[in-house]
């Protein structure tokens, strides 16, 4: 699920890593953040993957060097908290090779699942898979033996345990693995007939395991069975310039969505049932950029968020895009710095927050490893806000052919002792946005004022509020100063620059509820002596009546802090079960209005 464009090739490290996180918050709980990571000065680095986690954690994988010229590559984890924190920072790897991580993936119980690389002189020695705790420790590790080189393993979750997919470098081959939770293996494959692409693996409502890829430079699709990876069925799809699949992902629970890539630089969407069968088929693109498809997020119902790695064209930078069931695009948006800096995305995964991409960035004319974090709506808070762009369409029609997958030599795993090494990177600001709205109050009663201040801002910034259901509703000032609100309800305060959003938060109007004791003891002990309601938000024509059992009035008054103190006539009134009544008039949704009067029970104990 966190399978990357270029994980499937050895990479020169290149780059000092940058992790770019674009997060959201609201006033002083603010969680959007930019940031970038660096071991030294010197070093430098590129990030692969990214897996998030149920608890808004977020882990990112590559590679670093010590510098350009130390000869030796590591791969490299790093753990982050909800708010782009440094946890903690992994080192894995031997000095005597190098070493690149190919995907990871977030395991239920705050664990992760590491696949890597290892290689010397661009020459592939063998991939390792690693489980690494929460804390950062290596929990097992396994390698993989074969008489082939097998590049770029990538990390599936199924029904009882994972499957781990990867390439034979000998050819249009796939090896395939399902190992359980302790990394002991269930079964293993060889097929030749289809090479899977970055995200080539889903499992649908029957428990099938769904592979997409290419074969002899067409769309391949097959079927394999969970329990044992025996073949089920496959099919190639022939239509004008497509090249292969990259991505297939259970959208639907009858159906699935295989997303590729075309010879016209456009990627392809193709929604199948779970036989294979083509039902929808769309081919988007952007201008001259060459789009390729790297992640697939599907709610359940059919809809989905797709990552692109664009290149080239006027407008190269990051790209998302969320498509309805029929492949008909909701929205598309490119990310990339306040000062144009190019970037791209290579991996994309989700959090409770939203959308965690992974890409490269180039900044001081150096790649840097980028990584941003958008809500479900693929918005970002801050000056490196995305833009809103037209995705071209073109519908095309596509055909079915058949293909056979035949097996090889079957690869095995064994084990492999890997001590990772906690290294030191601390995230440093890169595109930072200090506004941070300041509410004097946190919660109102109609009718009242609050004010609103803008911490952080920036001499020779313009500003634009919006106060929804505030008077004002909109201004122009650094500090919009006292707002009033009539109305009851939950209002969003925003503060926008040059179209960015820079913060937001939002200030609930209601009454809290009145509370009525049923009991009260007046026996002098300071403690419950007096009855009377708590009423939280301003009132005016306030009465309180005490009526005995038999209908007599007792106790009255128009003044809400005395409260009744058990007395009737001078006298102290018997243990007993009273009724009381109280009635007030107040500004509800800026109406002056009866609020409340009504008759209830209250017992005096003494």
């Amino acid at each position: 699920m966190h399978h990357n464009m270029i994980s499937n090739t050895v990479r020169t490290p290149v780059t000092l890593l940058l992790f770019l996180l674009f997060s959201f918050g609201t006033g002083t709980a603010q969680s959007t953040f930019q940031k970038y990571f660096q071991i030294s000065t010197d070093s430098l680095s590129e990030g692969f993957c990214v897996a998030g986690f149920q608890d808004s954690t977020i882990a990112v994988g590559g590679q670093m060097a010590q510098n350009l010229v130390s000869g030796n590559v590591d791969a490299v984890v790093f753990r982050l908290d909800g708010q782009g924190n440094k946890l903690w920072t992994l080192r894995l790897g031997d000095p005597a090779t190098d070493e690149s991580i190919s995907d990871m993936e977030a395991l239920i119980d705050g664990d992760l699942l590491v696949s890597y690389i290892s290689y010397s002189d661009n020459a592939l020695i063998f991939s390792t898979i690693v489980r690494i705790s929460s804390a950062g420790s290596v929990v097992w590790s396994k390698r993989i033996t074969d008489n082939t080189d097998i590049f770029g393993v990538h990390i599936t979750t199924v029904a009882g345990g994972f499957i781990l997919d990867g390439f034979s470098n000998s050819g249009n081959s796939t090896a395939l693995f399902k190992i359980d939770a302790q990394g002991n293996s269930l079964w293993s494959k060889t097929y030749f007939g289809i090479a899977l692409g970055n995200n080539g693996v889903a499992q649908d409502k029957n428990g099938n395991i769904h592979l997409a890829g290419r074969s002899n430079g067409q769309g391949a699709w097959a079927v394999v069975k969970n329990a044992d990876g025996s073949f089920v069925n496959s099919l190639t799809y022939n239509s004008a310039n497509i090249l292969s699949f990259e991505i297939v992902n259970a959208v639907q629970s009858d159906s699935m969505l295989l997303v590729g890539t075309d010879f016209t630089n456009n990627f392809v969407l193709l929604k199948t049932d779970l036989n294979g069968m083509p039902g929808s088929f769309a081919r988007y693109g952007y201008g001259t950029s060459t789009l390729f498809p790297i992640g697939v997020h599907s709610s359940g119902n059919g809809d989905f968020a797709m990552s692109v790695y664009q290149q080239g064209g006027a407008d190269q930078a990051g790209m998302m895009a969320n498509f309805s069931t029929q492949l008909s695009p909701r929205w598309a948006k490119t990310y990339t710095s306040n000062n144009g800096n190019v970037g791209y995305f290579l991996d994309m995964d989700v959090t409770p927050k939203g959308y965690v991409l992974s890409g490269t960035y180039r900044l001081f004319g150096k790649e840097r490893s980028l990584l941003v974090q958008t809500d479900y709506n693929g918005d970002i808070k801050g000056k490196c806000c995305p833009r809103t762009i037209t995705l071209n369409k073109t519908i095309t029609t596509i055909q079915t052919g058949e293909s056979g997958l035949d097996e090889g030599q079957v690869p095995q795993l064994e084990n492999l002792t890997v001590t990772g090494q906690l290294i030191n990177a601390d995230p440093m600001d890169v595109c930072p946005t200090p506004e941070r709205i300041n509410v004097a109050d946190t919660l109102l009663c109609p009718g009242l004022c609050t004010t609103i201040l803008l911490g952080g801002s920036i001499p020779g910034t313009n500003y634009n509020w919006s106060l929804s259901g505030g008077e004002p509703d909109t201004s122009m000032a650094v500090n919009p100063g006292k707002v009033c609100y009539n109305n009851i309800g939950v209002f969003p305060i925003r503060v926008y620059s040059e179209s960015c959003l820079l913060d937001s938060t939002a200030i609930p109007i209601r009454n809290e509820p009145d509370f009525f004791p049923n009991a009260f003891s007046p026996n002098g002990d300071n403690a419950n002596d007096f009855f009377k309601p708590t009423i939280t938000c301003p009132f005016d024509d306030y009465r309180l009546q005490i009526f005995n059992r038999w209908g007599d009035l007792i106790f009255e008054t128009f003044d809400l802090k005395p409260g009744w103190d058990g007395s009737a006539n001078g006298q102290a009134a018997p243990v007993d079960v009273y009724i009381y009544r109280v009635e007030f008039y107040a500004v509800r949704n800026g109406v002056r209005t009866l609020v409340f009067n009504d008759m209830k029970e209250v017992t005096l104990i003494r």
